[in-house]
């Protein structure tokens, strides 16, 4: 599954621009895979996306949602969950106004503390594909 999921994020990535996909008629989301600095912990990095998304529920960002999922690489043909890569996926709801601001830039510090981005893409997803 995660394998289609990227094979959609590259495909989808050409067209999509930022946070506001207005020609998006389906569910935008924004899907990053990180790499764990040496020191950082996949525990670390889940305290990082409960701030972020701690963040965006104080900010009425209601329909938002932050999920971590594990990154699978393949091993002499069997796969098996990373224990230095992670993914995030970032599911857009309505999006007002709004600043960054001391909160954002503690859960960015803990990101950032953890781990670095490897991949950062924008997809257009049916509706539905996550509730």
């Amino acid at each position: 599954m995660l394998k289609l999921l990227i094979a959609a994020a590259l495909l989808a990535s050409a067209s999509a621009a930022t946070a506001a996909a207005p020609s998006c008629n389906g569910q935008f989301v924004g899907m990053r895979v990180s790499k764990l600095k040496p020191g950082g912990s996949m525990a670390g990095f889940a305290e990082a996306a409960k701030a972020n998304q701690a963040w965006y529920a104080a900010k009425g960002f209601k329909d938002d949602k932050i999920t971590v999922a594990p990154v699978y690489e393949s091993t002499g043909g069997v796969d098996k969950p990373s224990v230095t890569k992670v993914a995030t996926f970032h599911v857009y709801g309505t999006t007002p106004g709004w600043k960054r601001d001391a909160a954002w830039t503690a859960f960015v510090a803990k990101y950032n503390e953890q781990s670095s981005i490897e991949s950062d893409v924008k997809l257009c997803l049916p509706k539905g594909t996550f509730r």
